[in-house]
């Protein structure tokens, strides 16, 4: 009890810590990959990359942590609170990113680079509704529609 009130403090703390590292495993991906870009081209095949890394054994079992952090915060006010501003942070690294992209003439959205941030977070977040249920047989089409989606919105 010298760093915590009680042991719900201490649970909150070690799940926030999880969850922001579970976030920050998802920017490193993209960081890697987007990082040393030269061209529009190599922005492209990057991007598919990294989409296709997203049905990963590495991203499901990143995504299947923050989707349990999130479940155990509805009854739990402060890691509610400690997953809202995760989140924001990561919303806002993203956008910087949209938004260097954006510089670089490498997209040329229609929305906002906040309101792609938004939707790029729910994307990857919201692919865990399909994983979760182990019956569920994968139609294949989902990395097809999720690029198609994506070069629409990126104006590529």
């Amino acid at each position: 009890y010298h760093h915590f009130t009680d042991k719900d403090a201490l649970i909150v703390q070690a799940q926030t810590e999880r969850y922001r590292r579970s976030l920050e495993w998802a920017n490193s991906t993209v960081v890697a990959m987007t990082d040393s870009m030269k061209s529009k081209n190599e922005f492209e095949d990057r991007l598919a990359q990294a989409i296709t890394g997203f049905v990963s054994e590495e991203s499901r079992y990143h995504r299947r942590i923050r989707n349990e952090i999130l479940g155990s915060s509805v009854s739990r006010p402060d890691l509610a609170q400690s997953v809202a501003l995760a989140n924001r942070v990561f919303i806002s690294w993203l956008e910087d990113e949209i938004e260097r992209w954006k510089q670089n003439g490498w997209i040329h959205p229609q929305f906002s680079s906040h309101e792609l941030a938004e939707w790029w977070a729910v994307l990857i977040h919201g692919r865990f509704f399909v994983e979760v249920d182990s019956e569920h047989a994968e139609s294949g089409k989902w990395l097809e529609v999720t690029m198609s989606s994506v070069r629409h919105l990126f104006g590529l």
